[in-house]
């Protein structure tokens, strides 16, 4: 028997591509796109990601998009049983409650309309792509047989009873112990979201510091965080690698003051925090908090820290770090990196 070749830590084949563990996400994602067993619009849902995925399109040119279908489209839309001739249609397989034969329909793309939608920034898309983009908000309330069955989130069992008035509960009730998640299968309505409307409306709480991976274009966070500047909070948000608010880089805090953390992938966005699967931390632990603000100061001052404490940081820390925990515990899981924390 052939005796199996060692690989060192710093061989190449030890680590994943990232771009082509990229595109294994993709292919996923195009699988359940493609999978007959899948509801027909969480069909359309998987197509519209695989769009995302690919698309140069950014947010203002889908809001345009979205915005012209709802005004300039949809109103002459109308689902029919049969195709017409010499015209051009998206077809739809549907199946129906109680009946063994799925429902044929079509929807037919309006000849009055231009057959290239103008994008703001330059260039077009197809008609037909514009309709498909936005199929889900032709089927509405009528075809529930289409989709996943509907997803029930429950309250955190520590989250749940605590009582809405009191901003000060979400904290207390951290300092008795962390505070695992697990979405989307927690509310993200009482667990994240309310530990930011209670760092908002707070008036023990001093800063917030927050960098967020996704969120939406109606998110109350945006609301929450002016509020919170508005209040005389010192308040710092970074979306991807922009900061949204200019706020003073270094703050200085006084050592009577507890810290709390929000540890996570920094998905803020309240529709896809039901859907995606994902963990988070609510702590106050010392050390965690103390490695968390020292990052939030690199972030926002350009000033690296001495030390990032149990956190690892890419390009500081990341790789040595996992290369000590590979080579000691190789089974011990690694921690979550911070996304969000308020100082109370």
């Amino acid at each position: 028997m052939a005796k199996k070749k060692s690989i060192g830590i710093d061989d190449p084949q030890a680590h994943f591509n990232r771009e082509l563990s990229w595109l294994h996400f993709a292919r996923r994602v195009l699988e359940l796109a493609e999978d007959g067993a899948t509801p027909l619009l969480e069909r359309v849902k998987f197509a519209g990601i695989m769009g995302m995925l690919y698309a140069d399109l950014d947010a203002d040119q889908r809001i345009h998009v979205e915005q012209y279908f709802v005004e300039s489209i949809q109103p002459i839309l109308t689902p029919f049983p049969f195709v017409s001739n010499l015209s051009l249609n998206i077809a739809a397989s549907v199946k129906r409650g109680g009946k063994k034969r799925p429902k044929f329909i079509h929807i037919k793309v309006p000849a009055n309309r231009p057959r290239w939608v103008p994008l703001p920034t330059g260039g077009c898309v197809p008609l037909e792509q514009v309709i498909a983009h936005n199929l889900v908000s032709l089927q509405a309330e009528g075809y529930p047989e289409l989709r996943y069955p509907p997803h029930a989130l429950v309250d955190h069992p520590r989250m749940g009873a605590l009582d809405p008035g009191d901003t000060g509960a979400i904290f207390d009730e951290i300092r008795k112990g962390d505070i695992l998640l697990h979405r989307p299968y927690h509310s993200y309505e009482t667990s994240i979201l309310r530990f930011l409307e209670s760092a908002a409306r707070d008036p023990k709480v001093l800063a917030i510091k927050l960098t967020i991976y996704r969120t939406g274009g109606d998110s109350p966070i945006v609301q929450l965080l002016t509020e919170a500047a508005q209040a005389g909070k010192q308040v710092a948000v970074l979306v991807e690698i922009t900061a949204r608010f200019d706020e003073a880089p270094n703050i200085a805090w006084g050592e009577h003051l507890q810290r709390y953390v929000h540890a996570s992938t920094g998905n803020y966005h309240a529709g896809t925090a039901k859907i995606y699967e994902d963990f988070g931390l609510l702590t106050c632990e010392p050390r965690l908090a103390e490695g968390a603000a020292g990052i939030f100061n690199e972030l926002t001052a350009a000033v690296p820290p001495s030390d990032y404490g149990p956190i690892l940081v890419a390009p500081h820390n990341l790789r040595a770090g996992f290369t000590e925990l590979i080579r000691g515990k190789p089974r011990m899981p690694l921690p979550a990196g911070p996304t969000a924390s308020a100082r109370r």
